[in-house]
């Protein structure tokens, strides 16, 4: 039996796969199962993994899961989990690179204090970044405290602390390092039909687990890919994504009533104002006509709780929030549009 599972989704990634490929099977620990997910991309991501794979030492430990058909990144996670053998699952995407010992880092911290998951320090890429030289400006470091969190609701707790921000969770699910029994016992997964896979998990993650542990050393690194769908989603949302982020609203609303009368409440109904808030462009800027627009405002908007007792504990930017989000449609997105104006024409109204 391996200790860990090392998954990949491949789709139409031929430009990056070889990086990320070779960082994962150079890795300095041993025991490791690697599970290739083919999502059935058009371009020859997985004749050169064939390729590679064919002549590494370690393509014995290679195993290729045909999907068929295209079914989304949502599904290739699902997959991942179904199928792994091993002890703990790691997830990296295909355009990205991890460190040599990014495995053997995280399989010790996990041993040292076992936990639900572990978390490792990461470097974004965001231009023409390279590892070799990371004073470039176009990079970002998220390195985290050594630390361990145990206790029911005290990862979210630490995740929604609005004194926390720079030290939360990321989303994304790659670069932790999971129990396998823990996901499958609860049944921590994706939506399958989600193109953004990781909110709903790493959601459903942080409200399940007892417990969980960081590591300040980096582990991963995440490469700007202007063909993903993170990057294809800054651009203003497809009806296709819009609707998926209905669900993921939907679901944080709902569970925000689990929490009433805990000290938690305050801060997550916070941060789903801001999440909305800070969104909202993204259906401003949506490949859909006017009137869609303004339904989907309005799904978003609905079921807010706005009572005095909900509302009194908030932060002044979370009551300003909310009152943006009680104006009609149409005067939102003429604020947001006089708002673009003035910061194109260097207008500072707010100071961070």
């Amino acid at each position: 039996m391996y200790k860990v599972t090392l998954s990949m989704p491949v789709y139409n990634v031929e430009k990056y796969v070889e990086r990320a490929l070779l960082s994962a099977l150079n890795q300095t620990f041993e025991s490791i199962e690697y599970l290739i997910v083919d999502d059935k991309g058009t371009d020859n991501s997985m004749d050169i993994i064939r390729r590679i794979i064919a002549t590494h030492p370690r393509g014995k430990n290679v195993r290729i899961i045909d999907h068929g058909i295209n079914q989304g990144t949502g599904a290739t996670k699902n997959s991942a989990i179904r199928e792994a053998k091993g002890e703990y699952l790691y997830f990296m995407d295909s355009d990205d690179e991890i460190t040599q010992d990014c495995i053997e880092i995280l399989y010790n911290k996990m041993q040292e204090n076992p936990v639900d998951f572990v978390v490792g320090s990461i470097i974004m890429h965001f231009d023409d970044y390279s590892k070799e030289n990371e004073q470039n400006e176009g990079i970002i470091k998220k390195i985290f405290s050594e630390n361990i969190l145990k206790g029911k609701n005290k990862i979210a707790e630490f995740q929604y602390d609005r004194k926390n921000v720079k030290n939360s969770i990321h989303i994304q699910m790659w670069n932790k390092l999971y129990n396998l029994n823990f996901l499958i016992n609860y049944q921590i997964d994706c939506i399958p039909h989600h193109l953004n896979e990781d909110n709903m998990f790493t959601t459903k993650l942080i409200f399940t687990a007892i417990s969980c542990s960081f590591t300040s050393q980096v582990t991963y690194y995440y490469y700007k890919n202007r063909n993903s769908v993170t990057y294809i989603c800054s651009l203003g949302f497809t009806k296709r994504i819009a609707d998926q982020y209905i669900e993921i609203y939907s679901f944080h609303k709902e569970n925000l009533l689990n929490y009433k009368n805990t000290i938690l409440y305050n801060n997550y109904y916070y941060w789903i104002l801001h999440y909305i808030f800070g969104l909202l462009p993204l259906y401003y800027k949506g490949y859909f006509d006017e009137n869609q627009k303004g339904m989907y405002y309005k799904e978003i908007t609905r079921n807010l709780p706005r009572k005095i007792t909900e509302i009194s504990k908030l932060p002044i930017r979370g009551i300003i929030y909310l009152i943006y989000l009680s104006l009609p449609y149409k005067i939102t997105k003429f604020i947001y549009k006089f708002w673009r104006y003035l910061k194109r024409q260097n207008i500072r109204i707010f100071h961070n």
